[in-house]
């Protein structure tokens, strides 16, 4: 069901209780200005004015009054997910570090597999080779398992091994005989001070590189980094750093959970040795960010999580409604009792293209909206688009 959704602005309805009749009625031939200047016909059917005690639908006969201080009746007020029901609680969490895959195999639809990877160190000289000890940490192989050379090339080796060679004069600089889901040969950037960042295809990215013979003759990549600074690059990836500051806060909460949620799974990418992929059948992830916004959004809300009945939710968000979600079982096979469809009177005021993804959960540009046209909070949009949930503090 679509709606056709207007936004009232409070200066240019101080008067509309002059209207009592026709909002009761919605009689055919009477007129309403909205806050834009533009004319609404009766009826108002579909029509929804927003204020600070909720959401008024215009065309019902229990909206008697709307002014500049957004009142409205009690019974129509409408808020969504219903806000959320609790902060400040703890859920347990699995991990610090995301494994994520740029490049994989997961059918032929979804082959993004590659033949060589050129890696330079872009922050300092050289890489020190490895495995990842616990599936995640990098674990240097010996001290003499490294190289000064600043662009390495790594490519299939024999059986199911992994070869590092030197991307200028292709010397043969490390190996792994065999690789798996469970061992992948690791590569980490050396650095004098700070973090390493290491140069990958047309794109920069924080922590370690890991590689292994998934396929015949080509290469799984993936990224292992810190989780904040993986959710800094999603942001990034998904919104950007223009949106308003309420906007990338909810954006942040929303991926943080996402993927701790499918860590906390262990199912899908988990037998391949990944937890997420970096591409849109998960959530978009180009690499770092250095954007002060992003940053301080990312910062601002660290380790927190939004959890339903004491668990990680599956955080699902999109681009646009149109003007409503739907519920998960509508779209997918499983009902979430915290992905609830709800009438999105907000998404209106800056977004008249419809639909855009999968219209279950949090949309962005409503979240855009909520932060920029009505001054809403990251806990005002969650709540909105998420229901029952709760804002919990992680903790291992």
């Amino acid at each position: 069901m679509n709606h056709r959704i207007k936004y009232l602005a409070a200066a240019a309805v101080l008067s509309l209780g002059l209207l009592l009749c026709s909002f009761q009625t919605g009689a055919a031939g009477s007129y309403y200005v909205n806050g834009d200047t533009a004319i609404l016909a009766a009826p108002l059917s579909g029509y929804y004015a927003i204020g600070s005690r909720g959401v008024a639908r215009l065309a019902q006969g229990s909206v008697t009054l709307f002014t500049a201080n957004g009142q409205v009746t009690e019974e129509d007020s409408y808020s969504g997910g219903g806000g959320l029901t609790g902060d400040q609680g703890r859920v347990k969490v699995a991990t610090d570090t995301v494994r994520i895959a740029l490049r994989y195999f997961m059918g032929k639809e979804r082959d993004s597999t590659v033949e060589e990877a050129v890696l330079e160190n872009e922050e300092g000289r050289g890489f020190a080779f490895g495995v990842l000890g616990d599936g995640r940490h990098f674990v240097q192989a010996s001290p003499e398992a490294f190289t000064l050379e600043s662009r390495i090339t790594v490519r299939p080796g024999e059986g199911t091994g992994v070869a590092v060679y030197s991307a200028q004069t292709e010397e043969l600089l490390w190996s792994a005989e065999a690789t798996g889901p469970g061992a992948y040969l690791a590569v980490r950037p050396f650095t004098a001070l700070g973090e390493g960042i290491t140069a990958y295809d047309g794109a920069r990215y924080y922590g370690d590189f890991a590689f292994a013979m998934l396929r015949n003759d080509r290469l799984t990549v993936m990224n292992v980094l810190p989780l904040e600074r993986y959710v800094a690059g999603v942001c990034a990836s998904e919104v950007g750093k223009d949106f308003p500051d309420e906007a990338l806060k909810a954006q942040a909460v929303a991926a943080r959970t996402y993927v701790m949620y499918f860590i906390h799974l262990e199912t899908f990418h988990y037998d391949f040795g990944f937890d997420v992929t970096a591409d849109e059948y998960c959530q978009v992830y180009l690499g770092l960010t250095e954007a002060p916004s992003i940053l301080s959004a990312v910062k601002a809300t660290e380790n927190q999580y939004l959890t339903y009945n004491g668990r990680l939710i599956e955080a699902l968000f999109f681009a646009a409604d149109g003007g409503e979600t739907l519920s998960s079982e509508e779209k997918f096979k499983n009902k979430l009792d915290y992905l609830r469809g709800v009438v999105d009177p907000y998404e209106g005021a800056v977004w008249d293209q419809g639909p855009r993804g999968h219209r279950v959960g949090m949309s962005q540009w409503g979240a855009y909206a909520m932060a920029l046209k009505f001054n809403k909070t990251y806990e005002e949009i969650l709540g909105f688009y998420y229901t029952g949930v709760e804002l919990s503090y992680g903790y291992r």
